[in-house]
């Protein structure tokens, strides 16, 4: 290379160079003047043919911190450039033969030729296979970090959007598409576009095995994430292997070659309604473009006569057209966030609502980016639904209404008041699903209470016997089909759970109230509301009914279900809970309240769960690890709003533990139960054995970390495998770190695991042909029924009606399994398979909406945290390694128990999953100095921005360049 007087490289270390052309530079100017577009080599010959004026504006002295060099191709006589040769291919013949310079010394030099040209193919076709990769300026800039990505992509579509630059191809009229569909020339399916650019997804269709690349804004040809799409194949030379990105969820090995193909019709939009905010340096006169939050929603440009107004608020934009000369959609404004939100509807609202940066309102973008439905349960018809308030009579059980009277003295409702039934929750909780109590079977017949189980059974009993009772809120009696809260519930299908707050499936009267088994000694205040001991709080309730020995952990009888009247003694937190169970003493007292009866059960529950635990593990159950946090928040208000100031690693209890085995038992029981009643309409759930080739991905790094593998072929194996390598870290590490490398290669496992899914038992073949074959029907569920993770042959969700749709299907089916209702009395969707499948469909989706949202929720409170606490900001943290990419690292910090990303560059190695950086190789399981902090994003959102320490200065220089 040769210095012709403009910036040259020190050094040339780097590994991926770009080259722009003419075309190139002279669109993009403002793009190659900033200062994250680095390791640019300019050709002499683009260089001079391009403007005094593009020239001055777009390298400068300073380009020397960029590392941008130039290449004097145009006196350089061993270039074989054919006579005749466009200005495109003479800039690709030098870029091949430059390459080819720069490998003699390094081999993994890789050099991508940008270009605006609108047809790149034409460089496609001259440039063989090698390592010069042809690309247009916008599909580069989505290929960049995150950060860099988010910098750089106004820059493009303001560019384009100004000179016209985008024509895209139309898009074929709907009845030639899918007359292309059925004739096997064009695929269908629906688009899901990556979460941080909206110019790469998959479309998958019957055409092909693998889901079809969409791979740059032009093949995108104007479609959004969700639109269901008519896609053409491209020719195989143009196929590829997708590029691993730290944005990726997925543990699984990337494939060769991915078949790549282009939208040719849009079939069926999907929804068009963004939140967002005005980009206040794109306003012209009354339009501007409009931000998204989402990163993989196109900027729009739209019209407003309050324009200025808007400038710092929340918005919602919805897409009124794309024409196919626009870079980007035109788009109409709805409405600021929180306008339609009245302090009576939503007594949490901000008096800063619909401000960027609120909490409150960020927490409405959530919500409506999520299509998370969450306007007030208020209205005349759900109102007409509910029960009186006061329908149990006041806190002590005084003055009951006579609905609950003659509900309590209906023969199918058994009477449990007397057993010793307490709630265990976290602390505060309002919406209390579940109950339990154990009791010795000889108690409850030296009392005379009323017993479900046969003389035979209990006269084997050697004082061993103990009665467990799994009690349920019979949310089923209060909210009935047909009826609008039972219409807006299934919509729901989940309450929400938000760091702040919660989004109810049902009405506060039911949910935190009626519904609510509430007890009459409270954690909250350590005793009796005013001072008055009660026998317990009465509520309605459907109890699974259990026989122990409590000497094996055996069940000594067959379950019952009933409709049941219990009276909770206590309402307790995990923490309280545990210090029962523990003995612990204040003031010379036993935690908890009074008397031995919730203390006995608690002390005989916890001795059956570690049993049933026990049994649960030798059958192949796992036991993976929770990515939960506990956020602590400032005593100080904000505006009404506690201040997030720490998190940590939700801490686990005995208690917890005790919970969930009796949710467990319970939940497969009732699917037993139901499912032998109602074979061909029973609504159960399935999770399928992992993802073999996430597995085996995962196999390679714990092989070279610590020379062990998984293995996967059964749960029971899969879990004996991971109590093997547990074993073998605990003898060669110290505790602490043996613990928390399990931890981590726990996270890892249960990403290779599939989702559950409700499904419709008569949906799936096998068991609508057990239900048909009446002969040879038993009680052995089909193979495609059992749950991988619980090593359940059979499952269902039974124990949280009030914040799951699915339960309460549950409940009115097991009612219908046990004669208190008439299965013809079913509404339709309960009783005819194919449509509780689709029930089931539209419960998985909803389920996915609100696990994100609360995921996007979280993220929201930790990067507030980060701002808030200015001990943590900047500090450096050590932290765990997940996974590697060519991008960057994904990282867990223990010391908060958040897991965030780590864009970096480096030289990635994919046969060991490392990336080396500065000199240092990173892999899976590495520990690395990060120092964590909060910034702004380009749609002014706050995010967590992780650097390793030894980046830290050069990133605080790279960033100074986005938009604040």
């Amino acid at each position: 290379m040769k210095d012709v007087g403009g910036p040259i490289l020190s050094s040339l270390t780097a590994t991926h160079y770009v080259i722009p052309d003419k075309s190139a530079i002279e669109a993009y100017t403002s793009l190659f003047q900033h200062q994250l577009v680095t390791d640019v080599i300019l050709l002499a010959s683009v260089r001079d043919a391009c403007s005094n004026t593009v020239k001055a504006r777009a390298f400068k002295d300073s380009d020397r911190e960029r590392r941008v060099a130039i290449f004097s191709d145009d006196i350089d006589s061993s270039i074989a450039h054919p006579h005749g040769a466009t200005p495109e291919a003479r800039a690709l013949f030098s870029a091949l033969h430059l390459a080819d310079h720069l490998r003699q010394s390094n081999d993994a030099v890789r050099i991508t030729l940008l270009t605006a040209t609108p047809d790149a193919a034409e460089y496609v076709s001259v440039a063989s296979p090698g390592p010069v990769a042809v690309g247009t300026v916008p599909d580069w800039v989505e290929s960049q970090e995150e950060t860099t990505r988010e910098a750089l992509r106004p820059l493009v579509e303001s560019t384009n959007d100004k000179d016209g630059r985008w024509t895209y191809e139309p898009h074929l009229d709907e009845q030639n598409a899918l007359g292309l569909v059925e004739s096997g020339e064009l695929g269908r399916g629906v688009l899901r576009v990556a979460r941080t650019t909206p110019y790469f997804g998959t479309v998958s269709t019957a055409l092909h095995e693998q889901p079809i690349l969409i791979v740059s804004k032009r093949a995108m040809n104007r479609a959004m994430n969700g639109d269901k799409v008519a896609v053409q194949l491209l020719p195989e030379t143009e196929w590829r292997a997708p590029k691993p990105s730290i944005d990726d969820n997925s543990e699984s090995t990337m494939p060769t070659s991915q078949p790549v193909g282009k939208v040719v019709a849009i079939l069926d939009p999907a929804r068009r309604m963004f939140c967002g905010s005005v980009d206040p340096e794109t306003i012209s006169g009354n339009w501007a473009q409009f931000q998204p939050v989402a990163p993989n929603v196109p900027r729009h440009r739209f019209f407003s006569k309050v324009m200025s107004s808007l400038v710092g608020k929340r918005i919602v934009v919805s897409t009124i057209r794309w024409a196919a000369e626009h870079a980007m959609p035109d788009g109409h404004y709805s409405y600021t966030v929180g306008a339609n939100v009245t302090k009576q509807a939503d007594p949490t609202r901000s008096d800063r609502a619909g401000e960027i940066g609120d909490t409150w309102t960020e927490s409405e973008v959530v919500l409506i980016e999520h299509g998370i439905r969450h306007h007030a349960l208020t209205t005349p018809d759900i109102a007409a639904c509910l029960p009186p308030e006061g329908y149990y009579g006041d806190h002590e059980g005084n003055n009951p209404t006579a609905m609950f009277e003659a509900e309590r003295a209906q023969p199918y409702r058994v009477d449990l008041s007397s057993r010793p039934i307490a709630s265990v929750d976290p602390p505060g909780c309002v919406d209390i699903d579940d109950a339990l109590h154990a009791a010795p079977l000889s108690d409850l017949v030296a009392s005379g209470a009323w017993l479900p189980w046969d003389e035979a059974t209990m006269a084997k009993d050697d004082g061993s016997f103990v009665e467990v009772g799994v009690h349920i809120a019979d949310v089923s009696h209060f909210v009935h089909p047909g009826t609008a809260v039972d219409a807006e519930a299934a919509l729901r299908c989940t309450s929400v759970y938000f760091v702040e707050k919660r989004i109810d499936m049902l009405p506060s009267l039911l949910t935190t109230d009626v519904c609510s088994l509430h007890g009459a000694w409270r954690d909250d205040i350590q005793g009796y509301p005013g001072g008055i001991e009660t026998e317990g709080l009465s509520r309605l309730a459907f109890s699974a009914l259990f026989l122990f020995d409590i000497n094996t952990g055996r069940q000594v009888a067959e379950p019952v279900f009933s409709k049941s009247v219990i009276a909770s003694k206590a309402e307790l937190s995990y923490g309280t809970a545990q210090k029962m169970l523990d003995g612990e003493l204040v003031d010379g007292k036993p935690v908890g309240p009074p008397g031995a009866a919730v203390r006995t059960s608690l002390d005989m529950l916890w001795k059956l769960a570690q049993k049933l635990r026990d049994f649960r593990a030798q059958a192949g159950a796992l036991s993976l690890a929770s990515d939960a946090v506990k956020f602590e928040f400032s005593e100080e208000l904000d505006r009404g709003t506690k201040k997030p100031v720490g998190v940590h690693e939700y801490p686990a209890v005995n208690t917890h533990s005790l919970v969930e085995e009796f949710m467990l038992l319970a939940n497969g029981a009732v699917a037993q139960k139901v499912w032998m009643t109602l074979p061909g309409t029973a609504l159960l759930r399935l999770h399928p054995p992992p993802k073999t080739t996430a597995l085996d991905e995962l196999n390679k790094l714990l092989d070279t970390k610590y020379g062990v593998v998984l293995n996967g072929e059964t749960n029971l194996q899969l879990a004996n495998s991971l109590r093997v390598i547990e074993t073998k870290l605990r003898k060669t590490m110290a505790p602490g770190d043996a613990g928390r490398a399990m931890k981590h290669i726990k996270i890892l496992v249960t990403r290779c695991m599939s989702l559950a899914v409700y499904f419709s038992s008569g949906a799936l073949g096998a068991g609508l042909s057990r239900a048909l074959e009446a002969a040879s029907f038993d009680t052995t569920p089909p193979p495609e029924f059992a749950h991988f993770g619980l090593a359940a042959p059979i499952y269902t969700h039974f124990t949280s009606p009030i914040r799951r749709y699915a339960d309460l299907i549950v409940h009115r089916l097991l009612a219908s399994s046990i004669g208190v209702m008439d299965q013809a009395s079913l509404p339709p969707d309960h009783r005819e398979s194919m449509k509780l499948q689709t029930l089931a469909d539209r419960m998985n989706e909803r389920k996915k909406h609100a696990d994100d949202a609360g995921r996007d929720n979280s993220a929201n409170t930790i990067a507030l945290m980060f701002r808030n606490n200015k001990d943590m900001a900047g500090k450096p943290v050590a932290a765990c390694v997940l996974s590697v990419r060519p991008d960057g690292l994904v990282v867990m910090m223990p010391d908060y128990g958040v897991e965030g990303k780590v864009p970096t560059k480096g030289t990635y190695d994919s046969r060991r999953q490392s990336l080396t950086v500065n000199g240092r190789e990173i892999s899976v399981f590495d520990t690395v100095t990060v120092v964590p902090q909060c910034e702004k994003t380009q749609s002014y959102q706050l995010r967590l921005n992780i650097t390793l320490a030894q980046d830290g200065k050069r990133k605080a220089a790279t960033t100074a360049g986005v938009k604040k």
